[in-house]
Parts: structure tokens; C-alpha cells; sequence
């Protein structure tokens, strides 16, 4: 299934661009897939190219920080984000967010 995924520019790595705990960090090496860290899940993305720039304009950090890539998943059917201490219902998250088990990028668009 085709969606896209915001990613922050770090170091020269593209990271998740928002976690709920700093150990649910990923890496998101481009054509590689990327599972969930243990302990927390699942990956989020959005729907939309539209949803996932609005979500970037939602951020107090400058739009150069960040990247849009369109990606393939595998849809999860969870329907909340969680680590051990905390979790995210679906409808509390961005408009448009995807969850995913898996998430490959495929192509860098915005």
C-alpha cells in the first residue's frame, strides 16, 4: 500500500520525525524496510502527501528539517501507538496518520 512518511534530517540520517519516547527513535535507510522497535508500535505515515504536509506546518521546527518520502507499507491493524509507558489512539493522532508494521521508502517528494 502506498502512503508517505515525514522523516527528519539528523546527522545525515533520516529519523522518525516525531516519538513519543526517545528510545522509539528509528532510522529509515531509503528501498530498506523498517520494522517497529520492541516494545512499541506501530510505525506511523499518512494517507495523503496533503496530510503529511500539514502535519509539517503543525511543527514549531523549520519545514528544511524535515523530508516527505511516498513509501510502501504493510498496514497495521492496531489502532493506537504505544511504548511501555504511554499510548496514542488513533483518532488523537494528526489527520490522515497511518499505522504500519512495516514501511519501506521508495522516493523522496517533498
Amino acid at each position: 500500500m502506498k502512503a508517505y512518511k515525514v522523516v527528519f534530517k539528523e546527522a545525515g540520517k533520516l529519523v522518525s520525525a516525531m516519538i513519543m519516547e526517545r528510545y522509539a527513535a528509528l532510522e529509515y535507510p531509503p528501498n530498506k524496510w523498517v520494522t517497529r522497535q520492541q516494545h512499541c508500535g506501530p510505525l506511523c505515515c499518512f494517507d495523503t502527501l496533503e496530510n503529511a504536509k500539514q502535519f509539517i506546518i503543525n511543527q514549531r521546527v523549520p519545514e528544511k528539517y524535515f523530508e516527505i518520502w511516498e513509501c510502501e507499507i504493510v498496514k497495521s491493524d492496531e489502532e493506537r501507538v504505544w511504548t511501555t509507558s504511554r499510548a496514542e489512539k488513533l483518532e488523537a493522532l494528526p489527520e490522515g496518520t497511518i499505522l504500519a508494521d512495516r514501511l519501506k521508502l521508495v522516493r523522496r517528494v517533498s
